[in-house]
């Protein structure tokens, strides 16, 4: 389970690295990205809903916001017992059902990336792919190595940018297919949202 649900926060961020200008692509796939990245940084607060497939059939969904710099929350509705909070310095992954509590360093994840102010995906060294559709531009980036190791194509409507769903394949083959929904930009969001909770110790408790 911690796995798919690190594949997800991987795929929310790992198309938004910025690097070295990516090579192979187009000025029309340069004018894409710079549309997209014109978007991104739009978004001051978002929140919306979201469901995730796994190729082996698992299915969650849940609510998440968003709030720049730094403050992400993935809240997943019953069964799955998790929660997954930025506050801008930490990652936590909380399982109440098994009482266990996983904090990572921002900077050390991609999520760090994603809840930057500034995106510029012409200068992405991990893009290696934009292709259009009738009515979705699709956006792939690639990393070779390191703990986002895998690949993500992140798909938008088009005209009327906005972000649909991603899929990213992790370098052991699984997929994850996110979807998301009911986007509410620019909204005020509550600071507690972002903030994480210490694990209560019922041996502590007690006494």
């Amino acid at each position: 389970m911690k796995r798919v649900l690190s594949a997800a926060i991987v795929a929310f961020a790992l198309g938004l690295l910025p690097a070295g200008a990516a090579d192979g692509l187009s000025d029309k796939d340069r004018d894409d990205l710079d549309r997209v990245s014109i978007y991104l940084n739009g978004i001051k607060t978002l929140t919306g809903k979201f469901s995730q497939v796994t190729n082996d059939g698992a299915f969650s969904a849940g609510t998440f916001y968003l709030r720049k710099p730094g403050r992400l929350r993935f809240e997943y509705e019953p069964p799955v017992p998790v929660t997954i909070v930025s506050d801008g310095i930490t990652v936590a992954i909380t399982n109440s059902e098994l009482e266990t509590q996983d904090r990572y360093p921002l900077v050390s994840t991609p999520l760090s990336l994603l809840l930057e102010d500034d995106v510029n995906l012409r200068e992405n060294d991990n893009i290696v792919a934009v292709a259009r559709t009738p009515g979705q531009l699709a956006i792939t980036a690639r990393e070779t190595d390191g703990p986002a190791e895998g690949e993500i194509t992140l798909y938008f409507s088009d005209p009327g940018l906005e972000l649909r769903h991603w899929v990213l394949t992790d370098a052991e083959g699984t997929t994850v297919t996110v979807a998301v929904s009911e986007l509410k930009k620019d909204i005020d969001l509550k600071a507690d949202l972002f903030v994480i909770r210490e694990l209560v110790d019922p041996a502590k408790e007690a006494q």
